[in-house]
């Protein structure tokens, strides 16, 4: 009977151990890279390149990223947009979305690069590095998920700053906070491991 009560105050210490961890995690992201986000283009007059992480085009966010998007290069000097996403099965495919979205809206062809690798934030950042090692870039993404790959960003050797793609509130917010709070976690470990 006493290993019984031992074996799941264990569980119990070890459980909320974990939890603790993950809310430093969470935390951590935020501290590091919140003074590394902006709310307006204006902010961005030294930089050239633009990466545009992706979204499916049937999900509200990818709207809200491709119009930041727009926006930054009209206000900027963006001379490279990089369309990163997964490209999955037919008709499903983020960054060719993405190109036609500013093809559709006057962004000429040559300044748009696509990612098809990009399978996950983590990828995405890791081939934009890879590719342009030496350059600083703006990445567009909502703010969460902006604080994720900005660390990612920082932790690969890149300089990169974030635009703030519109964030939604209520239902739709919570789970991506929640979702959120996952993903920092997967990626902490893909950044030790």
């Amino acid at each position: 009977m006493k290993s019984g009560k031992r074996f799941f105050k264990l569980l119990f210490l070890f459980l909320m151990w974990m939890m603790l961890l993950t809310a430093l995690n969470y935390f951590l992201y935020n501290l590091v890279t919140n003074k590394q986000i902006y709310q307006s283009p204006d902010s961005f007059a030294k930089y050239h390149r633009l990466l545009i992480l992706g979204a499916g085009k049937k999900n509200p966010v990818f709207y809200t990223r491709m119009n930041a998007a727009l926006e930054v290069y009209h206000r900027t000097k963006i001379t490279s947009i990089t369309c990163s996403g997964l490209v999955g099965v037919i008709h499903y495919n983020e960054p060719y979305d993405m190109r036609d979205y500013l093809l559709l809206n006057n962004i000429p062809d040559e300044v748009i690069d696509l990612d098809t690798a990009g399978i996950r934030t983590f990828q995405s950042i890791e081939n934009y590095a890879n590719k342009h090692k030496n350059d600083s870039v703006v990445i567009i993404s909502q703010q969460q998920h902006l604080q994720r790959a900005l660390f990612i960003a920082r932790c690969k050797g890149l300089s990169a700053v974030g635009y703030a793609a519109f964030d939604f509130n209520g239902k739709y917010n919570e789970e991506w906070f929640f979702k959120e709070y996952l993903s920092r976690l997967k990626c902490s470990f893909d950044l030790i491991f």
